[in-house]
């Protein structure tokens, strides 16, 4: 009985994602033709489903204004809710928001943290901005506060013997 429930929820969730990357992909298009309302219209259900893409061009269209005013706190809530779900490019994206201060205040702990998370999903800008940001503004204090932040979002791998 609770294999068959489990198997079920499994298949539901496979189709929820399916629908939820063809609604994302529907509305890069209507993005693209510069139909905002109703991109954000496909990109908001699919967001709420936990859709990172989602989230990640939610965050992209209030950065830019797309479809209304420019709403960089908007534009940080998707784009951390992205990035939580190890978006790398949301990441590297709102490390730089936490450098800058855009929509967020200036936390360089923060912004250490989600480069390094970044650069642990393949994004070499972002390991370049982490160094930078170590060697210009962080006192080591803070510098091991975000390693060990980054260590309690990332356990260590096993090894390979």
């Amino acid at each position: 009985m609770w294999r068959a429930a489990l198997l079920l929820f499994a298949a539901c969730a496979a189709a929820t994602a399916a629908d939820d990357e063809t609604a994302v992909a529907e509305a890069l298009s209507h993005q693209a033709a510069g139909r905002f309302a109703e991109a954000r219209a496909l990109l908001e259900p699919a967001a709420r489903g936990g859709s990172s893409a989602a989230h990640y061009h939610l965050g992209l269209m209030d950065a830019r204004g797309e479809g209304g005013a420019t709403d960089l706190a908007a534009a940080a809530g998707h784009l951390l809710a992205a990035a939580e779900r190890d978006h790398a490019h949301a990441q590297l994206l709102l490390g730089n928001m936490y450098l800058r201060g855009d929509g967020v205040a200036v936390d360089l702990v923060q912004a250490h943290l989600w480069f390094s998370l970044a650069a642990s999903n393949g994004w070499w800008k972002a390991r370049e901005l982490r160094e930078r940001l170590v060697v210009d503004r962080m006192t080591p204090a803070q510098v091991a506060e975000a390693n060990r932040l980054y260590r309690a979002r990332r356990p260590p791998q096993p090894s390979a013997e």
